[in-house]
């Protein structure tokens, strides 16, 4: 990275010849100078040496880091024009006529050079404009709007949008979809759009080829704008309708059983001892990806679940978790939340498509998802089915089909999880796909 910035980006800000002559320039200083060793010699180049050794470690991502580089730049290469007539003397057989001529050459052709760089129209220098105008026109149709991008700070003050910046795009990225939705919901925004560099050569959603198709389907291309046309690199705006994919409930009295042979049932009635080590586990405020996570209030916990090393349970979360005792009589796990909280069953399940069938009650507008963990050698990441929504009062069943596996994945670790409101989970069962449906 560091090469890149000191051999492309800085010299592509400084315009090309000024950056090689103020290279040029601080060689010859230091051959000039090195004898004497004065004391504005060591001052000039520590001065030099620290500007860029700063610039070189916070990485360079915009000219503006690298604009005041362009006075000593200018220095310097002014130093090795007015040396240039002594050194070409070095030069064996080099003409005279052109010896003297050669500094007032040197400045015409970078006068030259600069003023045709000045005069050059850019045809992508309006782009992130446009997108954002596309964006807001777009956003108004339906309220809020969240931008998930690679140019977080340029999107958030054009669009004055909420951006989230996405350290990789495309499939990378939709590896774990679940890291989306949070962020979204936590905005409470209406509608999410995702900036996505592309080439042409590949048709659109291409880069979101191997993500579940309840995710896919809501994807919908608003434009793409070049960004290099010679190298057919365009970014491309999707709109996300993560409402559509994501929120799902029925009613328990209009839903069949599943048709597939049973294969786990996951009840609430067995906890962990008072004193156990899942009632200390964690941390009160724990440092974890630049985020402060937030202990949960914890009850009577469910064997055969955990919280510790699950997702969400950043400050301000505010989680609870425990077993109460429903009307019943019987177990039911309950969850409640401001922010995206999970737990997941550590014992391991052989990976393969399956139907989950959920009977739960709670605050009506809660939302909550069931998925999985997949692994091989390593962690595939979380993967979760159309989240849930509960619809009003009563206890409510909700049924879904998880068909998408991630290939090579061997063991999955079921999970479950919270983006905000109160719960109370009755039972899950887990059934294999009867694909014969």
């Amino acid at each position: 990275m560091m090469l890149q910035i000191l051999f492309q980006s800085i010299p592509s800000i400084l315009f090309e010849p000024v950056a090689v002559g103020a290279a040029l320039g601080l060689v010859t200083a230091a051959i000039c100078f090195w004898k004497n060793k004065s004391a504005l010699y060591w001052g000039i180049a520590l001065s030099l040496i620290f500007m860029l050794g700063w610039r070189l470690a916070i990485q360079i991502i915009s000219s503006r880091y690298a604009s005041i580089l362009v006075l000593p730049a200018t220095v310097a290469t002014a130093y090795f024009i007015f040396k240039m007539e002594a050194l070409a003397r070095f030069i064996p057989k080099f003409p005279e006529w052109l010896r003297k001529w050669l500094p007032y050459l040197t400045v015409i052709g970078i006068a030259i050079g600069g003023l045709a760089q000045l005069l050059h129209y850019n045809p992508y220098a309006d782009r992130i404009l446009k997108i954002a105008e596309l964006i807001r026109t777009d956003a108004n149709k339906f309220g809020k709007g969240h931008i998930f991008t690679v140019e977080p700070r340029r999107m958030g003050y054009y669009s004055d949008f909420p951006v989230t910046e996405i350290a990789c795009t495309g499939n990378e990225y939709w590896k774990s979809p679940a890291n989306t939705i949070p962020k979204g919901l936590g905005q409470d925004a209406d509608m999410l759009y995702i900036m996505v560099g592309e080439s042409t050569k590949v048709p659109e959603g291409h880069c979101f080829r191997d993500v579940p198709d309840y995710i896919r389907k809501e994807l919908v291309l608003l434009g793409e704008f070049y960004h290099n046309q010679k190298k057919r690199k365009v970014t491309r705006v999707y709109r996300y309708d993560w409402r559509k994919a994501y929120l799902f409930s029925i009613s328990c009295s209009e839903q069949p059983r599943p048709k597939g042979k049973k294969i786990r049932t996951c009840t609430f009635e067995k906890t962990y001892p008072e004193g156990s080590w899942i009632y200390s586990g964690g941390k009160k405020n724990a440092k974890q990806d630049a985020n402060v996570l937030q202990k949960p209030l914890l009850g009577k916990f469910p064997k055969e679940w955990q919280w510790v090393g699950a997702g969400g349970f950043r400050l301000g979360s505010n989680g609870e978790l425990g077993v109460v005792t429903g009307k019943d009589g019987r177990n039911v796990f309950r969850m409640k939340s401001d922010g995206m909280i999970a737990v997941f069953s550590p014992m391991p399940m052989k990976v393969q498509k399956y139907q989950v069938r959920i009977t739960a009650s709670g605050k009506p507008g809660s939302v909550f998802a069931f998925g999985a963990h997949y692994y091989a050698a390593i962690h595939y990441g979380f993967y979760a089915i159309p989240a849930m929504q509960i619809p009003g009062p009563g206890v409510w069943e909700f049924q879904l089909t998880q068909k998408y596996v991630p290939a090579g994945a061997k063991v999955m670790r079921i999970a479950l999880q919270l983006f905000h409101g109160e719960i109370f989970v009755h039972s899950i069962e887990l059934y294999e796909v009867d694909d014969k449906k």
